[in-house]
Order: structure tokens, then sequence, then C-alpha cells
């Protein structure tokens, strides 16, 4: 506990600061707050969704939205949405709408610990192996029909880590209850570990994981002055997003025990560990067909952590979006809506 504060505290005081200031000179302040009045599906009320519940492995209940029905197409795949780190199901507001207008049945998850979910406080049921993978596996579940084929799964930023872990889980078996992955700013963790060679910059773009390990602070100061810190985060893109959606994360944030639940994903790193049987190398690759999509310009993720996907990741491709930042659905929408939708005509 006592290095956790030390450390939580030294990477707060070295990074966090700087960090929110060239934010602010970026022009990355949030519009002024009004709380958002639902984080369900008539949140986005112009959108044909609704509300369902999925209940995960551990009892968990978890809180999603799909599409009405009213536009769907036979034969049309399904299509599951994992959001990250601080996002909700609403950062795919743009593929929900592509994409279920198009007639595709789509469902967008909100993570344990966001939205109309469930937020258990105790860190270990965030483990990504055993735990967050299985909620993956859950909405995969309810969104497989027989008569169509498997779903379509596409993550972004932490969920697509952890989505990562789920799909990596059939790589012994060869065998997937989904047809392909569109994982959004994150590679797979073996090549974040192989790629990472540390150094100043990993270690800076890395201190916000030591501050989020430190206790109650954290939530402190994400949460004060109607969670200004998440918009601020948020809002630092290429392409400055409506009031309405800043609103919806920091009304998220201020839910009892969200921001706490949100932190835990963080906290929960190195509790866990994967079958090392589904670990990926040249001579254990996955075959699953996978998109990688990253933002040229993420500063977090560089280029360099994606080298060598194609031993491990075969049927694998990687596509680059110009004047584009970690927040890749914000910064190019249409070009993530392009790319997804080529995959899924690959897949036919």
């Amino acid at each position: 506990m006592l290095r956790r504060v030390i450390g939580g505290a030294i990477a707060g005081v070295i990074k966090m600061p700087i960090e929110w200031a060239r934010m602010v000179a970026r022009g990355s302040a949030p519009p002024a707050f009004k709380l958002a009045s639902s984080l369900k599906a008539d949140a986005i009320p112009e959108l044909p969704l609704k509300d369902v519940e999925i209940t995960s492995i551990d009892g968990t209940v978890l809180h999603a939205v799909v599409d009405d029905g009213s536009n769907l197409v036979a034969g049309c795949r399904p299509i599951v949405f994992v959001h990250g780190h601080p996002e909700g199901w609403w950062s795919w507001k743009s593929q929900l709408e592509h994409f279920a207008t198009a007639g595709h049945p789509v469902l967008a998850l909100s993570k344990r610990g966001y939205g109309a979910s469930d937020k258990p406080q105790d860190v270990d049921k965030y483990h990504m192996w055993g735990c967050l993978d299985h909620d993956i596996r859950a909405a995969v579940e309810f969104m497989t029909d027989p008569n169509v084929g498997k779903p379509l799964l596409v993550g972004h930023d932490y969920g697509a880590a952890i989505c990562w872990a789920y799909v990596g889980g059939g790589v012994a078996a060869k065998e997937w209850q989904v047809a392909g992955y569109a994982a959004l700013a994150v590679p797979p963790m073996e090549l974040y570990m192989k790629n990472n060679k540390g150094g100043l910059a990993a270690l800076w773009a890395g201190l916000y994981v030591i501050f989020y390990n430190m206790p109650k602070v954290p939530e402190l100061l994400n949460c004060f002055n109607n969670a200004w810190i998440i918009g601020l985060t948020l809002n630092d893109s290429y392409t400055k997003r409506d009031a309405r959606w800043i609103n919806l994360y920091r009304t998220d944030k201020l839910q009892p025990g969200a921001m706490c639940a949100q932190l835990n994903y963080y906290r929960s790193m190195g509790r866990s560990r994967p079958n090392m049987a589904n670990w990926m190398t040249p001579s254990n690759q996955m075959q699953l067909p996978v998109l990688m999509i990253r933002g040229k310009q993420d500063i977090s993720l560089v280029r360099e952590l994606y080298d060598g996907y194609k031993d491990i990741v075969p049927n694998a491709k990687l596509v680059e979006l110009d004047a584009c930042s970690h927040w890749i659905m914000s910064d190019q929408p249409i070009a993530v809506n392009e790319a997804i939708g080529k995959f899924l005509t690959e897949l036919e």
C-alpha cells in the first residue's frame, strides 16, 4: 500500500499536471457541464436502439444497447462493440447508426463499472483473464444467431485489450465464437510486451497507470468539478466532441462507485495471468481474421508496438489513419466505418 501511495504521488506530481496543462493549451477545455438525464438507449433517442441486460459468469449484470430490429436485413452479420477508458457505449454512436441502418444487428456493451452496468468495487472483479474476458463472451453469445453466422467483434482502447484476451483464448483450440476481430488503437499484448523497449518515452507514457494505482486520490481528482478532467481528456482530439457527448462521459463518472470501479481495471493489472497455451507466438499463431486500426497521431500507442504482427496474427491487416489521435471513432468516424465495412465484406 505504501509503495502504491508513494509511486502514485510521484507519478501524479510529475506527469498529470503537465499533461492537463498541455490539453488546456491545445484548446481542449470541456464545455459547460449539464448532467445527462440518462446513460441508457434514450440518451441518444435519434438512434434505433433499445436496452438489454446480460449476466456475466460471476453474476455481474451488464447493460448494453442493441438495435430495435426496425432496419434488419436478412443475412447481415451481427456486430458487438466494446468501448475503452474513460468512454461508454455511446462512443460508438457513428458506428451504431451506420451499421444498424445498413441492416446489421448491433450491440454496444457498457463494460462493468460503466454506464448502467453493475459496478463491483473489489479489484479482483477486474482481472483480464477469467473475469473481464467472460464479459465479452457473454455479449458475443447474446448476439450469436446460428441462422446468420458468428458476430464480428470490435473493441477500442482497454476494451480492445480485453477483446484480445478473449480471442486469445481460442488460440490453443483454433476455434472462436466470432468471425473476426477489429481492434482499434491497441495491438496484441504479446506485441506490446515484445516491442515496448522501455526508456524514458515508454516510462513517461505509462506513468498514468502508476498514478491510477494510488488509492482514493485519482477518484477525487477525476470527479472534481463535475469530472472536469474527464471532459478535458476526452475533448483532447482532432475533432472536438459535441457537448452532449462530453456530458454523458462526465455524468457517468459521477455515479456512486463508478470512478473507483473504472480505475480498478488498472489496479488489477499484474494480478492475473493468461493461460500460456493461448499466448500468441510464431509457432502458435492466431488464425482468426483481424483488422487493426490506429491513429497516426496516437502519442500513447506508437506504430513500433505493432512491429511483427504478421508473425503471430498472419490473417491481420493494419490500417493507419491520418489526422487521428487515440480517440479514433471521434476523429475519423467515416474512415472507421469504411474500414469495418470492407472487413465485413472480406469475412463473407
